[in-house]
């Protein structure tokens, strides 16, 4: 059987690379990015169906899919679905063309985001053998390294992949400044966010915050922090923390986050204050939810805005045997537990760093009409009550 590494269609062709520039479209605004991976999702699908052998294509609707899951752009709850997407177009890219490198660094990118960074760095390693002298391969290799906590080894990939590309795209300058970051090279890693802060949004524009601290300007760090809170609202060390946790080892955990302690982040997004009066502790967690069912809504902004940023209810039924379910806007099975007064839950899908914890509050102004006597507290806010 011949490997098919191309298409001979046209308009196939056609559709691919505009879902390429579709992705590489420069946007500081989260929406409008998502809106761009949308379309070029949209046009990776026209182009398999004027031919389902165009392995690129394949490989790039993975892609799309990768870049939803780095940013989080779906946020915690379609984590399974994407991903499950992104494995799909990566078996039927592979079966197709084995060889195709973009296939084996999509897979890599996925199995580190996961946590099983010995699986990563065989896929980014695979790739870099199709390719020796592709950039992007190197610059992979570069971030799944400083995951996993090999960060002068990362750092002397990423300036390789420079040398392979000495005009790259801000992607690479975003590498380069966490490689520096973790190096203890805040100087340097400043100067390579400041490089492309105009190009770069979310959790990334964040980063420089914890440099300035860091680098012992802890006046700078917390003005910055006030005016990238000006433009993109809603940071918090909870939601930091869940981003933290890409990290293999603790010592880079904390690392990453004593630099947002000291430039004096809260702890809570939205200006939730947490009233301690009104947190539950683990037993009360437990006897709220054993056997019983949580619904609600999700929002991304303040408790205050609440009404206007609802989205489809969702239910969540805790069993005594350790398992729940989850319907509404998004199905699946997941595991919990209670401890150190949170809730932990971790998706099907998901192995065991990614447990997402959840504090829970009274909410004293809360009604079960409005779905509201609750509110769990972790990288974003939920309200709810229970049945």
């Amino acid at each position: 059987q011949l490997v098919k590494k191309d298409t001979k269609n046209p308009d196939a062709y056609d559709y691919y690379l505009r879902g390429m520039q579709a992705i590489h479209k420069k946007s500081l605004d989260d929406k409008e990015f998502y809106e761009n991976l949308l379309e070029a999702k949209f046009l990776f699908q026209k182009a398999i169906k004027l031919d389902p052998n165009f392995a690129r294509a394949y490989a790039s609707h993975a892609l799309v899919n990768y870049f939803a899951i780095e940013n989080d752009m779906n946020g915690v709850a379609a984590f399974t679905d994407t991903r499950a997407e992104a494995m799909e177009y990566i078996t039927q890219t592979l079966a197709i063309d084995p060889t195709l490198p973009l296939a084996h660094s999509v897979l890599a990118g996925i199995q580190a985001w996961e946590g099983r960074f010995e699986k990563a760095i065989f896929s980014a390693e695979k790739a870099i053998s199709l390719e020796p002298n592709n950039a992007n391969s190197h610059l992979l290799m570069a971030g799944i390294l400083t995951q996993y906590g090999k960060h002068s080894e990362a750092l002397k990939s990423i300036n390789y992949s420079f040398k392979l590309n000495p005009k790259p795209p801000p992607i690479y300058y975003i590498y380069l400044g966490y490689i520096q970051f973790n190096n203890r090279q805040y100087a340097s890693a400043i100067e390579s966010f400041k490089k492309v802060e105009k190009t770069i949004g979310g959790v990334y524009r964040y980063t420089i915050v914890a440099c300035y601290a860091h680098f012992g300007q802890i006046e700078k760090a917390k003005s910055e922090f006030i005016e990238l809170e000006k433009v993109e609202s809603g940071m918090s060390l909870a939601y930091l923390q869940q981003f933290a946790r890409r990290f293999k080892e603790e010592k880079d955990r904390n690392h990453y986050m004593d630099g947002f302690k000291k430039a004096g982040v809260p702890e809570f997004p939205y200006g939730f204050e947490g009233d301690k009066e009104n947190m539950l502790s683990t037993e009360e967690i437990g006897k709220l939810f054993m056997s019983k069912i949580q619904t609600g809504y999700i929002s991304d902004t303040s408790m205050a805005d609440w009404d206007k940023n609802r989205i489809q209810q969702w239910w969540m039924h805790y069993r005594e045997d350790g398992t729940c379910n989850i319907s509404g806007f998004w199905e699946d099975s997941c595991v919990y537990r209670f401890e150190d007064n949170k809730c932990y839950v971790k998706f099907k899908e998901m192995n065991d760093a990614k447990w997402f914890g959840w504090l829970i509050f009274r909410n004293p102004d809360g009604t079960p009409k409005e779905l509201n006597d609750y509110v769990a507290v972790g990288q974003i806010l939920v309200t709810f009550s229970v049945q």
